[in-house]
């Protein structure tokens, strides 16, 4: 444990599966959590498999999840709602053996209105949202996902400091439509972003890489136009009639150099420009390891003050 980190003394029991939840705990871990993940022992998250099996231990574990409770500050969980109440784990119950839980309900559409308890993916909140509105297919991110871990993160985290302050508990609702939400009503601006505008696009270089200019400041699009000798493009940089005229000189640009050329005269010229990498080339070398599923588990019931007998019992079960 770091205690330097804010949230080093702050404990975590994680529900969920797939990826915003984990994603939301992993931000949390990140600033110092103990985070201890509950996984249903035969399938497990989701992530672990790929198999869509029902997250049934649930029946079985209510005893021990609300022994465990206590020992905890925050619950995050990303059932439909009403789910864990059915198994006599929802919010209100789960207060009675913990006042001051934060218990963080994740889910698509939130906990109320007609699409609350929906199926749904990260495809269907972006959709619903108004992200997807004339796109071709799928986008290549978990956009929805993403911005659901992050609210979630952040919540929690407030959360936590308005539990310090008046010792209250409390239940958030985080809806990941709700969360992407802000990032489509960027679209409503029109496709200046999306392609509208030359100074803000991605060029083919003379190596067949991709290069990304976004030089949507007049003065970043003036830096780059001086540097690459031509000054006088800068005059066009908004001008809606000359954008395809624009573009395709830019194209011709780009295409006289390497990306590892352009990646050198970007370090030169302040000019917003960056090469495009695949996501091995952004990840690198870096690797990051979970525990084994149930590594942990006769160490956190031990904890928790479970006997030898009650977690054989509870591995059988």
């Amino acid at each position: 444990m770091d205690i330097r980190l804010p949230l080093a003394r702050v404990r975590i029991l994680d529900l969920t599966r797939l990826l915003p939840g984990p994603f939301c705990t992993r931000l949390l871990a990140d600033q110092g959590a103990d985070v201890i993940k509950l996984e249903d022992q035969d399938a497990g998250d989701y992530l672990r498999l790929l198999n869509p099996q029902i997250f049934g231990a649930m029946n079985h574990g209510r005893s021990a999840l609300v022994r465990l409770v206590p020992h905890f500050d925050v619950l995050v969980e990303g059932f439909r709602p009403g789910v864990l109440a059915r198994l006599g784990c929802g919010y209100e119950a789960l207060r009675e053996v913990h006042h001051g839980l934060i218990y963080c309900a994740l889910t698509g559409y939130g906990q109320e209105g007609e699409y609350a308890t929906r199926s749904g993916h990260d495809l269907n909140y972006m959709a619903t949202a108004g992200l997807l509105s004339g796109v071709s297919g799928p986008l290549p991110i978990q956009a929805a996902d993403f911005c659901g871990g992050y609210a979630a993160a952040f919540q929690i985290a407030a959360a936590l400091e308005g539990r310090r302050q008046s010792g209250e508990g409390c239940l958030l609702d985080v809806s990941m439509t709700a969360a992407v939400l802000p990032m489509a009503v960027t679209r409503l601006a029109g496709d200046r972003l999306e392609g509208g505008l030359a100074c803000y696009g991605l060029y083919d270089t003379a190596d067949h890489q991709r290069f990304s200019l976004g030089a949507l400041e007049p003065k970043f699009f003036a830096a780059f136009t001086q540097a690459v000798g031509r000054p006088e493009l800068a005059a066009l940089q908004f001008d809606l009639s000359k954008q395809g005229e624009l573009g395709d000189v830019l194209a011709e640009i780009f295409a006289r150099r390497s990306s590892a050329e352009w990646e050198q005269f970007f370090q030169k010229v302040d000019a917003c420009g960056a090469p495009v990498r695949t996501p091995a080339q952004a990840v690198g070398t870096l690797s990051v390891s979970g525990p084994r599923q149930g590594e942990h588990t006769a160490e956190v019931l031990a904890a928790a003050g479970f006997s030898k007998d009650e977690i054989d019992a509870l591995r059988k079960t």
